[in-house]
């Protein structure tokens, strides 16, 4: 047995029509900071990464989506209780059902440009590029 106790995540960014990302607001635990963030939680016991990226979706932020492909992964100290891996997949708001009135966060859609002008969490992380791939210098991609 590892020493380590390990919490899974699995994060979404979903992408509308107009090529605008999802995010969700939260706050930093040490100073209240607001940052935006890619949608998602933990993996329940039996749930694929797909899986637990929709449900999160639809739970923090009533939009429906369909999860498509794993683009990147990191793995930290998770506060003082053991470590965390968050899996971050692309993926498309399901524009056919309409959002569900009730949803647990704060939440708005980014194009390129506004994006850059947020604090995002975790860093270093552009949901554009890791969508297409294109020249980003960090992480470890997977195909």
């Amino acid at each position: 047995m590892s020493q380590y106790k390990y919490r899974i995540s699995a994060k979404g960014f979903y992408f509308n029509k107009q090529n605008q990302v999802l995010l969700v607001k939260g706050k930093t635990l040490h100073n209240g900071e607001e940052f935006w963030s890619a949608p998602g939680g933990g993996v329940e016991e039996g749930e694929s990464i797909y899986s637990a990226c929709e449900r999160e979706l639809v739970e923090e932020t009533g939009y429906f989506g369909n999860a498509q492909k794993i683009v990147y992964l990191q793995d930290f100290q998770f506060q003082d209780s053991g470590r965390n891996v968050e899996i971050f997949t692309v993926g498309e708001i399901d524009g056919s059902k309409p959002p569900l009135a009730e949803h647990d966060h704060e939440f708005s859609f980014f194009d390129q440009g506004n994006f850059n002008k947020i604090t995002f969490l975790p860093e270093g992380i552009n949901p554009f590029e890791l969508r297409e791939h294109n020249g980003a210098n960090y992480g470890t991609y997977l195909n």
